[in-house]
């Protein structure tokens, strides 16, 4: 049974965690199965609900980025931001749904095992850090206007495979993006609003697949409004502070961290 102070902790763990490149999922789901002792397909749920309240952040934060593309949806192939949303935003369902099924299927196999799935988020967060390490220093010089359909499409593909645990959304979509020759700030800008329909479709997803009444509504409320108040605070100073931080290793460490916490829980 977990307390208030358990939704609080994990709220604010989502809303710090979600602007920095260590897949704010995995670590959620890490404090679900290895702290609260909650099963691997409820910690799930759990951390795509969290979700909602760093969307609304960014909802918020780029109230007028949003407004502007919505204005824009009559002439898309004209504006170069929201034909970019589509289009990544379709690839990602293409590609995000399958995985996500997959992973639910799986997840209620294990549903006894959540020393195994610590493993596996663990692996997946290593696997991250390569990724943004081999990525740190290949920022471009092509910015918005000259994005192409390849980044449209491998920003969607990335961002789609980002619904495994461990693997971090914002990593792997900024490390897709700078490795096709974009610049740090506008794969950082287009990394942000690519979250807000792919989360969107995350939730209404599993509402469609899963009865709702697994949580204690109140606690979830409650954690998915600090969410958004500890994200929406932490957003810009998170940023600047990402940026001057090895991610690579943090996600490595404590991907190592978590597989050798499971092997002990195994042995």
């Amino acid at each position: 049974m977990m307390e208030l102070t358990d939704y609080i902790l994990l709220g604010v763990l989502q809303g710090v965690t979600e602007w920095l490149p260590v897949s704010s999922s995995g670590q959620s789901m890490l404090a679900l199965i290895s702290v609260l002792q909650a099963n691997p397909e409820t910690a799930m749920k759990f951390a795509i609900y969290l979700h909602t309240g760093t969307l609304l952040a960014v909802l918020v934060r780029f109230r007028r980025e949003v407004r502007y593309i919505l204005t824009s949806l009559p002439k898309m192939r004209e504006d170069k931001i929201t034909s970019y949303l589509i289009v990544s935003t379709i690839v990602t369902g293409l590609v995000g749904i399958p995985v996500y099924l997959l992973m639910k299927q799986s997840l209620g196999i294990l549903a006894e095992q959540g020393e195994l799935v610590t493993a596996l988020i663990g692996v997946f967060l290593v696997l991250t850090g390569f990724a943004i390490y081999l990525s740190h220093k290949k920022s471009g010089l092509r910015g918005i206007e000259n994005i192409a359909s390849r980044d449209m499409v491998v920003g969607g593909i990335a961002q789609g495979f980002a619904v495994v645990p461990g693997v971090s959304r914002s990593g792997i979509t900024i490390s897709a993006l700078l490795f096709l020759g974009l610049k740090q700030d506008t794969a950082l800008k287009l990394s942000f609003l690519m979250s807000v329909p792919a989360v969107l479709g995350a939730v209404v997803l599993d509402l469609l697949q899963e009865d709702f009444i697994v949580f204690d509504f109140t606690g979830l409320a409650i954690a998915v409004f600090t969410s958004f108040i500890a994200g929406y605070a932490t957003m810009d100073l998170l940023i600047r502070f990402s940026r001057r931080i090895r991610f690579d290793v943090f996600c490595v460490f404590f991907g190592l961290v978590a597989v050798v916490i499971s092997l002990g829980g195994v042995i």
